[in-house]
């Protein structure tokens, strides 16, 4: 069981709470069931190994005051013959990922226009605004830049009590540090995929290209992370809490990492390596907080809290670190003049700068995307992680008051 804490919000509680007595009331060839009697048909499915659940905290279920388990409600869909769009919905209204067939080509069509539609389009209309106004250049490419990682950040802040809300998060992180390439390109005139030099196009249109890239990947990546999660957090999954975690966070993460490695040269890889590690390693706490099955006693979670916090100041100065260093010590290794394909022939003629001013040009664009990088990362990410510590020491410490002292831990 898991309390209202914010995991859930309260308003979709309430109304799976509803849902919930309806089915049990009134669903089909099953009828006018009591609580208690729920509790115990859903303890015996499963061979057994249903939830175990009594008739009071199917009341707090139905009331919106408690948090169903993911299982209870597996296990009570089960039960009722629900269909697959009526268990998705008490999914979504419970916080939880919906049940759905590991179908990536799927995934990806019905994910391209609700997630990446926004920032694409505005990225667009920015540009082209500006190219109506007179404007060209790298002006045009910041503001692509600038409004699609905007939007992707503020996705990223304001998104976290959607209905699943991980899953939107690892996204929204995922093509937010894609795109922060984006700055450096656009002070270069550049991109690392080498489309300025492959396509017969003038001015800004190697972004958009670009854009698009980023988009497929982090969608390919998103529907991943959303299949190995079914699969880590159902029957079939492991029993400790942090082998789910980090076989849901870091399959997808290394799926996007080795196209990158194909695709860029080596300052990509480096970037690319560190940045993904980060957010591998900070979705599987993220996943392990909020797991139901993770008790921790009071002393653990104020501990996790303060491990949290500490480790994103550490990454955050870390970052500010690299970043002077490679200010002060910009690698021509990073030029994206190859990858591991091919090599082409920088024109700066056609770029319309000196090669002299490359390396100046490199590191203002260095500074831009570190700094957006960084400030992602402390905010977005490492606020919802801190969010999630939060709630799982305010579990612990009602667990330890309801029981009169402290609680016994084991997180995994």
């Amino acid at each position: 069981m898991a309390k209202s804490d914010g995991n859930a919000n309260a308003a979709d509680l309430k109304r799976l709470g509803v849902l919930l007595r309806l089915y049990r009331t009134d669903s089909g060839d099953v009828r006018n069931m009591s609580r208690d009697e729920l509790a115990v048909e859903l303890a015996a499915g499963r061979d057994g190994n249903g939830e175990k659940a009594d008739g009071s905290a199917v009341a707090l279920y139905e009331s919106g005051e408690l948090r169903p388990t993911r299982d209870f409600l597996m296990d009570f869909a089960r039960l009722f013959h629900l269909s697959r769009t009526e268990r998705n919905a008490m999914l979504e209204l419970g916080g939880y990922a919906p049940d759905r067939p590991l179908d990536l080509a799927a995934s990806l069509a019905k994910d391209a226009l609700r997630r990446g539609a926004a920032p694409k389009l505005y990225a667009v209309g920015a540009g082209y605004s500006l190219n109506a106004l007179g404007q060209d250049g790298s002006l045009v490419l910041v503001a692509y830049s600038a409004v699609a990682l905007a939007i992707v950040g503020g996705q990223g802040i304001l998104r976290w009590r959607s209905a699943d809300a991980v899953s939107e998060l690892f996204f929204i992180t995922v093509f937010f540090i894609l795109n922060t390439s984006l700055f450096m390109f656009a002070v270069t005139r550049m991109d690392h995929f080498g489309f300025y030099a492959l396509i017969p196009w003038s001015g800004s249109h190697f972004l958009l290209l670009t854009l698009a890239a980023h988009l497929a990947l982090a969608l390919a990546a998103s529907a991943i992370f959303d299949a190995m999660r079914n699969v880590m957090y159902s029957d079939r999954g492991p029993g400790r809490a942090f082998a789910r975690a980090i076989w849901t966070a870091l399959p997808p993460c290394l799926f996007v990492f080795f196209n990158m490695m194909v695709f860029v040269n080596e300052g990509g890889w480096a970037f690319h390596l560190v940045t993904l590690g980060v957010a591998a390693g900070a979705f599987t706490a993220i996943l392990a907080f909020r797991d139901d099955r993770v008790t921790l006693s009071d002393y653990e979670a104020k501990l996790s809290v303060a491990v949290a916090a500490a480790v994103i100041i550490l990454l955050c100065a870390a970052g500010a670190a690299g970043t002077i260093a490679a200010y002060m010590f910009p690698s021509p290794l990073a030029i994206p003049d190859h990858n591991l394909l091919t090599s082409w022939e920088i024109d700066y003629e056609r770029l319309g700068y000196p090669e002299e001013e490359m390396m100046d040009r490199f590191r203002v664009g260095i500074l831009l995307m570190s700094i957006s990088m960084i400030a992602y990362l402390a905010t977005a990410l490492g606020g919802f992680l801190l969010s999630e510590a939060r709630r799982q020491m305010s579990r612990a410490l009602a667990a330890s008051a309801a029981a009169g002292e402290p609680s016994g831990g084991g997180a995994c």
